[in-house]
């Protein structure tokens, strides 16, 4: 008998527990990282914020930095109100890439300090009447209020808002190069700031930002990456992933966050300037003891730079809102901390008169421009410039954990086939089904399919392979078969591509049944995601004698060209290597068919590799 079919010695423990689902892990997992342990000194959180604004500009699609390029900003219309006037002001946050604002400027001799006011998932935008509302009252009491839409579109429908032309923000594609399309919206308030610069009415020496829901996402963030703002107030976002990891639209996910901490730490790379969190009582998504929990964790590490006092917290009765009190305490914190006025107790709100949603003079641009470019045409373009190595890939996925348990449990057993659980400590079992021939000739085949083990049985054509003497393991990794429901959201939050996530499986089985021998193995994968699973296997597991992808992907941008899986797709893969480059990095003996061509005769290959 083969030495390593002497290893097929299994423990028989059909009635053992299962480990955690696929979701009960990648969920406590996340949680884990979220409680990261908070730095005991204010050197210790200063040591911290270079590698977090790294992980940050990454995770936003701005590493590296996009150029400053011409705004060519210009006033398409004013529109004079009691106290303020509104100015419609386009310009290009990127060449071709159209921003559509408003500034709220109030009446009077400025210069008047700046607040800036992303937008959340109002079905208007910015024309929002709740959302048109808090920038009337900056501009009535004396601030220089800013309001940009964001690219694309999310939960409007039908509405009629502007920079609908440029995407989908639930689009993964978009994570490759560009973070998420909240990396668009920060890199757009930035260059909004720029315009800012341009305005003898803005005092940029006073700037503040605040927004609710997914302008709560775009607040945390330009806050984090933007120096100029002064102090924040993100509101019925900021709550710990400790608490509730699961924040709907993508935007909301930006890609390795979980690489700096949680939202307490990433508000913290900018310690100890000024945050006020504003939550609501009703509000499941961002729950209200999630935004004690990070107040708490962002206080403690402001109180290392003596400045406790500048960390406040708020939870308001009502639901998922920005409404008139919370705008009133608002104000209130501004005041503090760019006027050196009042001492953060809440400003009355007067009476306002917000214009109708629809109201066709609130538009910027009517028409719009021939020739704009989408957020995909740019993540398009960015994604070009990666050229980094496979050590650059493994930093990014950073993939580890589990313990080598010796726990392989065998469920079911005959002579030819075994149904097997393979145990990894803490992290899922992982399903499988090894088919045994009668006479082996020195071969195992790993089998990965897109849809699970029991699919690679028909996909690779089990019973001819084991005809012909190959031992075949048909594996369940997560995101597949038995494992299947992966949440890509979560996966994002780590950066991790759900590939090489799956190729850790890989490896892992093949360690707890082989440990470091040099088995006779082959990993097999089919699909833009099991041709990276078998890809990424090679890498990790440079031992393996044979590895072969069928129907994969050449780069990739084919992701841009083509309807692929999602789980296809490599979180920030602008920072690592392309495909092309992972594939000439493989030590291993590798044969490799793409997709929309002829494939490789792939079973003469393996007989060729593995003789009798």
């Amino acid at each position: 008998m083969p030495c390593f079919l002497m290893l097929m010695v299994f423990l028989q423990a059909p009635e053992a527990p299962v480990g955690p689902t696929t979701k009960e892990w990648l969920e406590q997992k996340v949680k884990e990282a979220a409680a990261r342990s908070l730095p005991q000194t204010k050197d210790e959180q200063e040591t911290r914020k270079p590698d977090g604004r790294r992980e940050l500009l990454r995770g936003l699609g701005l590493d590296p930095m996009p150029e400053r390029t011409p705004l060519n900003a210009r006033v398409t219309g004013v529109l004079d109100r009691d106290g303020y006037r509104i100015e419609k002001v386009a310009f290009e946050s990127r060449p071709g890439f159209w921003v559509t604002a408003h500034v709220y400027v109030p009446d009077g001799k400025g210069p008047f300090p700046v607040i800036m006011n992303p937008h959340g998932h109002w079905q208007h935008k910015k024309t929002e009447p709740v959302v048109q509302s808090r920038l009337i009252f900056q501009a009535l009491h004396g601030y220089l209020a800013m309001i940009v839409d964001s690219p694309g579109t999310s939960f409007e429908g039908d509405t009629p808002v502007e920079r609908k032309q440029q995407g989908q923000h639930n689009d993964w594609r978009l994570t490759l190069s560009a973070g998420c399309a909240s990396g668009f919206y920060v890199w757009d308030l930035m260059r909004a700031m720029d315009y800012l610069e341009t305005r003898p009415e803005a005092d940029m020496s006073r700037a503040g930002i605040t927004g609710a829901s997914g302008g709560g996402t775009a607040t945390t963030y330009a806050f984090a990456a933007d120096a100029r703002y002064r102090c924040a107030v993100p509101v019925v976002y900021a709550t710990s992933m400790e608490v509730n990891p699961h924040n709907g639209c993508l935007c909301n996910h930006v890609p390795g966050t979980l690489r700096i901490g949680d939202r307490s730490d990433v508000l913290a790379l900018r310690a100890p300037a000024p945050v006020f969190l504003i939550g609501a009582e009703h509000d499941p998504e961002f729950p209200p003891e999630g935004l004690v929990r990070t107040g708490e964790k962002l206080q403690a590490i402001h109180a290392l730079y003596g400045a406790a006092d500048h960390v406040r917290w708020k939870v308001f009765p009502g639901n998922h809102d920005y409404g008139k009190s919370m705008r009133e305490e608002a104000m209130g914190f501004f005041d503090l901390h760019l006027r050196g006025a009042g001492d953060g107790s809440p400003v009355p709100e007067p009476e306002l008169k917000p214009e109708p949603a629809l109201a066709e003079e609130l538009i910027v641009l009517p028409q719009w421009p021939d020739g704009a470019r989408t957020m995909l045409d740019i993540a398009r373009e960015r994604l070009r410039a990666a050229n980094g190595t496979w050590q650059d890939v493994v930093a990014l996925n950073g993939v580890g954990g589990g313990t080598r348990e010796p726990s392989i449990l065998t469920i079911e057993s005959s002579r030819t086939r075994q149904v097997l659980r393979f145990r990894t400590g803490g992290n899922p079992d992982l399903p499988a089904v090894l088919h045994l021939p009668e006479a082996p000739r020195g071969g195992v085949l790993v089998l990965v399919s897109e849809n699970g083990k029991d699919a690679a049985a028909a996909e690779f054509d089990v019973p001819g392979l084991t005809a012909a003497g190959y031992v075949c393991l048909c594996l369940d990794v997560v995101g597949t078969g038995e494992l299947a429901g992966l949440d890509q959201r979560l996966t994002t939050y780590y950066g991790v591509a759900p590939a090489y996530l799956m190729a850790w499986c890989v490896r892992h089985a093949l360690e707890l049944w082989l440990g470091p021998n040099d088995a006779p193995v082959c990993v097999i994968g089919r699909g833009p995601v099991g041709a990276q699973v078998a890809l990424f296997s090679a890498l990790l597991r440079p031992q393996l004698r044979f590895v072969i992808g069928l129907d994969g992907l050449r780069s990739y941008e084919q992701l841009f060209t083509e309807e692929v899986n999602p789980l296809a797709v490599q979180p920030r893969a602008v920072n690592g290597a392309t495909l092309e480059a992972l594939r000439g990095a493989v030590t291993v003996p590798a044969l490799w068919g793409f997709r929309g061509e002829p494939q490789p005769e792939w079973r003469k290959a393996l007989d060729e590799r593995f003789p009798r």
